[in-house]
Protein backbone atom coordinates (compact mmCIF):
# COMPACT_ATOMS: atom_id res chain seq x y z
CA UNK A 1 0.00 0.00 0.00
CA UNK A 2 0.80 4.00 -0.40
CA UNK A 3 2.31 5.98 2.59
CA UNK A 4 -0.98 8.60 3.00
CA UNK A 5 -1.02 11.89 4.47
CA UNK A 6 -4.00 13.06 6.06
CA UNK A 7 -4.78 16.77 8.18
CA UNK A 8 -8.49 16.77 9.94
CA UNK A 9 -9.29 20.54 12.00
CA UNK A 10 -9.47 19.16 15.55
CA UNK A 11 -10.77 22.28 17.60
CA UNK A 12 -11.92 26.08 17.15
CA UNK A 13 -11.65 28.41 19.52
CA UNK A 14 -12.89 32.31 19.38
CA UNK A 15 -11.27 34.67 21.40
CA UNK A 16 -14.54 37.18 21.32
CA UNK A 17 -14.23 40.94 20.83
CA UNK A 18 -12.94 42.76 23.78
CA UNK A 19 -13.30 46.52 25.16
CA UNK A 20 -11.93 48.30 27.96
CA UNK A 21 -10.57 51.45 29.31
CA UNK A 22 -6.78 52.25 29.36
CA UNK A 23 -5.42 53.88 32.44
CA UNK A 24 -4.95 57.34 30.14
CA UNK A 25 -9.18 56.87 29.72
CA UNK A 26 -8.89 55.52 26.05
CA UNK A 27 -10.95 53.09 24.99
CA UNK A 28 -9.11 50.07 23.75
CA UNK A 29 -10.88 47.30 21.42
CA UNK A 30 -9.24 44.14 20.94
CA UNK A 31 -11.07 42.34 18.16
CA UNK A 32 -12.18 38.95 17.77
CA UNK A 33 -9.46 36.27 16.97
CA UNK A 34 -10.02 33.02 15.35
CA UNK A 35 -7.91 30.05 17.13
CA UNK A 36 -7.74 26.44 14.92
CA UNK A 37 -5.84 23.51 15.67
CA UNK A 38 -5.09 20.86 12.75
CA UNK A 39 -3.42 17.35 13.10
CA UNK A 40 -1.63 15.40 10.55
CA UNK A 41 -1.02 11.71 10.20
CA UNK A 42 1.57 10.54 7.77
CA UNK A 43 0.95 6.22 7.56
CA UNK A 44 2.16 3.57 5.75
CA UNK A 45 0.63 0.15 6.66
CA UNK A 46 4.25 -1.64 5.73
CA UNK A 47 6.37 1.03 7.93
CA UNK A 48 6.44 -0.27 11.51
CA UNK A 49 7.84 3.20 12.56
CA UNK A 50 4.71 4.79 11.67
CA UNK A 51 2.35 6.40 12.07
CA UNK A 52 3.81 10.03 12.65
CA UNK A 53 0.97 12.72 14.22
CA UNK A 54 1.80 16.76 14.29
CA UNK A 55 -0.28 18.88 15.75
CA UNK A 56 -0.50 22.69 15.06
CA UNK A 57 -2.33 25.86 15.72
CA UNK A 58 -3.30 28.44 13.50
CA UNK A 59 -4.25 32.43 14.88
CA UNK A 60 -6.27 34.24 12.44
CA UNK A 61 -6.99 38.21 13.04
CA UNK A 62 -9.61 40.03 11.30
CA UNK A 63 -6.95 41.75 9.22
CA UNK A 64 -3.22 41.80 8.65
CA UNK A 65 -0.84 44.48 8.70
CA UNK A 66 1.56 44.76 6.13
CA UNK A 67 4.31 47.35 5.78
CA UNK A 68 6.55 48.75 3.14
CA UNK A 69 10.10 49.30 2.13
CA UNK A 70 9.10 52.95 3.81
CA UNK A 71 7.33 51.57 6.76
CA UNK A 72 4.09 52.83 5.60
CA UNK A 73 1.32 49.94 7.01
CA UNK A 74 -1.60 48.90 4.68
CA UNK A 75 -4.46 47.60 6.62
CA UNK A 76 -6.36 44.30 4.99
CA UNK A 77 -9.21 41.80 5.42
CA UNK A 78 -7.34 38.40 6.52
CA UNK A 79 -7.41 36.16 2.97
CA UNK A 80 -9.26 33.18 4.38
CA UNK A 81 -9.67 31.70 0.83
CA UNK A 82 -6.57 29.05 1.92
CA UNK A 83 -8.56 28.01 5.08
CA UNK A 84 -11.16 25.28 5.76
CA UNK A 85 -14.60 26.20 4.86
CA UNK A 86 -16.12 25.65 8.58
CA UNK A 87 -13.30 28.77 9.46
CA UNK A 88 -14.42 30.80 6.93
CA UNK A 89 -18.16 30.31 8.03
CA UNK A 90 -16.96 31.11 11.57
CA UNK A 91 -15.19 33.84 10.31
CA UNK A 92 -18.38 35.05 8.32
CA UNK A 93 -20.03 35.17 11.40
CA UNK A 94 -17.32 36.29 13.98
CA UNK A 95 -16.25 39.31 12.43
CA UNK A 96 -19.63 40.41 10.61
Amino acid sequence: MAMTKTTTLTEINITPETTWTNSEGEQIVQEAVIHSVYRTVVDDPDDNDLPLTHTFGNTLHRTTTTYDADGNATVSDTDLSGEDQLIQDIAAVVWA
